[in-house]
């Protein structure tokens, strides 16, 4: 359990993780330019018009990912130890500090992907859309978990 963790090994585990997922997200990164690479065929020009509508925000999208994440997971772990050293209690730091990040998070990611490509409104509906969608997941998932944690422990 990492409550009972130094900071150091905390600090040390939570780099380790990021760059896990920073090398994860590079390796697709790479793997979809090297796709769009693959010259369109003459054959069948519906196929190469879907090809391109599904591969067409791709570089947008995976940096918006990176970048989001990225301070994403540094906010929420921030918050999170935070919360922690106040109120002891993980369900309330883990609650907020997901509810916090997943804001910023849906923001960035939102504003890098879509900004001056589609309408403005489309972006405040997607924003708000993406964060509901987390807060439901994240409390439903919290209440899952320590509701399983509790018949496990019985």
């Amino acid at each position: 359990i990492l409550y009972k963790e130094s900071n150091i090994e905390k600090t040390a585990k939570s780099n380790k993780v990021i760059m896990v997922i920073l090398i994860t997200s590079l390796m697709l990164f790479t793997t979809s330019i090297i796709v769009t690479l693959i010259t369109n065929s003459k054959i069948n020009s519906v196929s190469n018009i879907s090809f391109n509508h599904i591969f067409d925000f791709r570089t947008r999208n995976y940096l918006a990912f990176i970048i989001s994440l990225f301070i994403s997971l540094w906010i929420n772990s921030t918050i999170y130890h935070q919360i922690r050293q106040i109120k002891n209690k993980i369900w309330i730091s883990n609650t907020l500090s997901i509810i916090i990040s997943s804001f910023i998070e849906c923001i960035l990611f939102v504003l890098i992907a879509y900004l001056f490509k589609v309408h403005i409104l489309t972006v405040i509906q997607l924003i708000l859309t993406r964060y509901i969608i987390k807060v439901v997941l994240c409390i439903s998932g919290t209440k899952l978990i320590y509701l399983l944690n509790d018949i496990n422990n019985h």
